[in-house]
Formats: structure tokens, C-alpha cells, sequence
């Protein structure tokens, strides 16, 4: 999945929230910061360098306590939407891995979702997203139908840790929605980050095997792949013989182990050779070699 720049989905987020997925270790270099929070939110109110505002409330969000969750709660109360976007991003990685204050932050964070600035809103959507707690759901979800689509992406990024009926259905929805991240976004989550295999959700990563874009079909392969849906096999044929986009229909031929794909594999693998793509050409022999096993095990014959 490729990152991009919509409103709330800034290097910020993504830097902070790849942080703070690592245990809040005593050793950490955030530990040896000696500066206390309120010196920390002013240095970020005064800079514009985006990195380093992601640097100084991942200090913030590492130390977790009592005073950093007043200083979110704080911030989100403030008539500065900047501060109020710092307040739900404090609050949304709160105690990295050990998620400190769940409750008092997602309250708070419920409460933002009525804030009449879009950017704020959407910045508390994702910050819902990292505190998966399913107390939000029935808030969450009512912005799939949203009229902005930076507001329907946001729901796409708070609902992916939830893996209900509800959601499967929310997201198949949006995995339809006119716009390309969307889209995108919802296809992955469908595919790659729930474990659901229900009728609802393999109907609706099939749907996207014919879209235009060849990196929400190749999410759509992968998801698909992941559970032996076999009724990809020429779809997969289609995009290993035709222009190379990426690695999604190599890593979806691996995970799917089917030998009829090796032809289209070795066509593939053979195309490469003539180019830099030792890494690419490395996947698709890993996809070469899990078909083969198969092959090997008598479980299906050429065609």
C-alpha cells in the first residue's frame, strides 16, 4: 500500500503511527528528553518543519501520562484548529503500544467528531482508527456516506482495525466509492487487514479484479489469494502477462500456490531478466517455487 498526502494523512500520521506500533521502551530516546510537555506542544506550535513536529508529539504520545492526556484534551478544546489537529494526535497514539487512558481519550475524540472544522474532524477519525476501540463503531460508520471524500477516506482508515459484519459491509461500499484512494484504501482493508472470509467480502474484492486502477486489482488479488479463492487463477494469468504495475499479482501467485500460473510466472520472469528489477525478479521466483511445490505434490496438473 503507497502512501499519499490527503489532508490528515500526512508524513505526521504515518511517521508517529510506524513509531508508535513499538513498545514504549525505558530506553528509548524519547526517554531521555528532559523537557516537559508544555515546552514540547510550543516548540511544535512554532515550527513548520513537518518531521520535526512529528518528532516532538511522538514524545508527547510516548510518555502517556496524565499530563499528556490533559494536554491533548487541552488542545482539542483550543479555538486553533492547528492545535486542536495536535490535540487528536496526541490523543489517538496515547501510550504508544500500551494504549494508556483508552477510555478518557476516545471520549474526548467522540466529542471532536462534531468540531465544524473538516480537517480536525478527519484528524480524529484517524486517531480512532489507532485507538480501535469498539465503543466508536456507530460513530464511525456514519461517515461512509459523507459528501467530501477526504471525510470518506478518513472512515476507511478508523474502521480497518474493526472486523464485524457491519464493517465488511462499510467497506464494500466504499470499495466501490468514485474516488481512487478510497477505493484503494477500502480494498486493502477488505483484503489484507481483516480475517474475514465471509460471502459479502469475497463478493466485493471480485468486484474490484475489473477496475481501472491496477493497484486496487492487485489488493484485490492479494486479499483473495490469502484465502484460496482458486477462481482468480486467470484474472492472475491476466495481469502476470500484462504491463508490469507492481508486485501485487507475483505476491498474490505465491500466497495462492496454484501451478496453472507458473506459465505466466516464467513468461514473467523472463521479461525481467532484461531489466533492474533483481528484487521483482526475487518475488516472482518466490511465486515461481510456491507453485512448483504444488505441482510437486500432485495436487493439480498443467494446462
Amino acid at each position: 500500500m503507497k502512501n499519499n498526502s490527503r489532508n490528515a494523512d500526512t508524513m505526521l500520521g504515518w511517521s508517529s503511527a510506524l513509531e508508535a506500533s513499538a513498545p514504549a521502551r525505558f530506553d528509548s530516546r524519547r526517554a531521555s528528553d528532559n523537557r516537559r510537555t508544555s515546552q514540547i506542544i510550543a516548540a511544535y506550535l512554532q515550527t513548520s518543519d513537518e518531521l520535526e513536529a512529528c518528532d516532538l508529539l511522538a514524545t508527547v504520545q510516548y510518555r502517556g501520562g496524565h499530563e499528556e492526556l490533559h494536554t491533548g484534551v487541552s488542545l482539542l478544546n483550543s479555538s486553533d484548529p492547528r492545535e486542536r489537529i495536535a490535540g487528536a494526535a496526541i490523543l489517538g497514539q496515547l501510550g504508544w503500544q500500551d494504549r494508556t487512558f483508552l477510555k478518557e481519550s476516545v471520549d474526548a475524540l467522540l466529542c471532536a467528531l462534531r468540531d465544524p472544522d473538516s480537517q480536525v474532524v478527519e484528524s480524529a477519525l484517524f486517531a480512532l482508527g489507532h485507538r480501535a476501540d469498539p465503543r466508536a463503531l456507530d460513530e464511525l460508520l456514519r461517515f461512509v456516506d459523507y459528501p467530501s471524500a477526504d471525510m470518506r477516506y478518513a472512515s476507511v482508515r478508523a474502521l480497518m482495525p474493526h472486523d464485524t459484519p457491519r464493517v465488511v459491509d462499510a467497506l464494500a461500499k466504499l470499495s466501490r466509492d468514485s474516488d481512487r484512494d478510497v477505493r484503494n484504501w477500502a480494498t486493502f482493508a477488505l483484503g489484507s487487514q481483516l480475517e474475514s472470509s465471509s460471502p459479502p467480502l469475497r463478493a466485493a474484492l471480485l468486484e474490484r479484479l475489473t477496475d481501472e486502477d491496477p493497484e486496487i486489482r492487485g489488493e484485490a488479488l492479494l486479499g483473495l489469494a490469502r484465502r484460496g479463492e482458486t477462481s482468480i487463477v486467470s484474472a492472475l494469468q491476466r495481469e502476470l502477462d500484462g504491463e508490469l504495475h507492481g508486485e501485487w499479482a507475483a505476491e498474490a501467485a505465491a500466497s495462492l500456490g496454484d501451478p496453472r500460473l507458473l506459465p505466466a510466472l516464467r513468461r514473467l520472469h523472463a521479461r525481467l531478466e532484461c531489466q533492474d528489477a533483481a528484487g521483482f525478479r526475487s518475488t516472482v521466483q518466490s511465486a515461481i517455487t510456491a507453485c512448483e511445490g504444488k505441482l510437486g505434490g500432485g495436487t493439480l496438473t498443467l494446462q
